[in-house]
C-alpha cells in the first residue's frame, strides 16, 4: 500500500515544481497579475482660459497651509500643446505641508485612449518637481492594480506645468481574457509515471 501514497506525493511535488517554475501555471485557480509600462505627461495649468483646477479651499496661512483645489488635468502622449488626450487626472490638490510648499493629491487617472476606455487607476503621492506616487488601485483593465508612478518636471511656467510620468503597474486581467499556458503538457511524463506506479 505504499505506492500508491508515494505515487501521490510525487504528484503534488510535480505540480508544486511546475507552478514555481511558472507561476502562470496557477492562474485558472489564483488570478495572475499582469504588468504594464507607460510613459506619459501630465498637464497641470494653474492660470488662463484653459485652466485646468480650481481653488475651492482658500486659507489665511502664511504658507497656504489647507488650500484645497479640484483638479481635471490632462494626461497626454506627448508634452506638446497638440498632444493626443491618452485620460484625465481627476481628483483633488491640498497644501498640506505646514512649512510649505507640500502639495498632497489624490487622483482617478481616467483613460479616454481606445487601448484602455473607461479603466482607471487610482494615484495619490505628493506633488513636487521630481518624485513618485502610489498606485493605490484599478478598475476595468487595471482591476486591482498596485504600483509606483515615478515622475519629473520637464516644462514649468507661471501658468502651466508638465510631467513626464513612468508608469508601472502591476493588475490582474478581466475574466473575459484567455489564459494561454502551455506548462499543463509538462506533467504528462510525471502523470504517465505515476500511473505505472499505481498499476504495478
Amino acid at each position: 500500500m505504499a505506492w500508491p501514497s508515494r505515487a501521490l506525493s510525487l504528484l503534488f511535488l510535480s505540480h508544486f515544481i511546475v507552478a514555481t517554475a511558472d507561476p502562470s501555471f496557477m492562474c485558472p485557480i489564483v488570478p495572475c497579475e499582469r504588468e504594464i509600462n507607460l510613459r506619459l505627461y501630465l498637464h497641470q495649468v494653474i492660470d488662463g482660459p484653459n485652466h485646468n483646477q480650481v481653488v475651492t479651499v482658500n486659507s489665511g496661512h502664511r504658507s497656504w497651509f489647507g488650500t484645497t483645489a479640484v483638479i481635471d488635468w490632462t494626461v497626454t502622449d506627448s508634452p506638446e500643446p497638440d498632444a493626443t488626450i491618452v485620460a484625465h487626472a481627476k481628483g483633488m490638490q491640498v497644501q498640506a505641508d505646514l512649512d510649505g510648499p507640500g502639495w498632497f493629491h489624490y487622483f482617478s487617472m481616467v483613460f479616454q485612449d481606445p487601448r484602455f476606455k473607461g479603466s482607471s487607476l487610482a494615484v495619490m503621492g505628493q506633488y513636487l518637481l521630481e518624485g513618485e506616487m502610489a498606485i493605490m488601485g484599478g478598475t476595468g483593465q487595471f482591476a486591482m492594480a498596485r504600483g509606483v508612478i515615478k515622475y519629473k518636471t520637464v516644462v514649468n511656467t507661471r501658468r502651466e506645468s508638465y510631467k513626464e510620468l513612468d508608469i508601472h503597474a502591476l493588475y490582474v486581467p478581466r475574466s473575459g481574457e484567455k489564459y494561454v499556458n502551455n506548462t499543463h503538457f509538462l506533467l504528462i511524463p510525471e502523470i504517465i509515471f505515476v500511473f505505472h506506479l499505481l498499476h504495478e
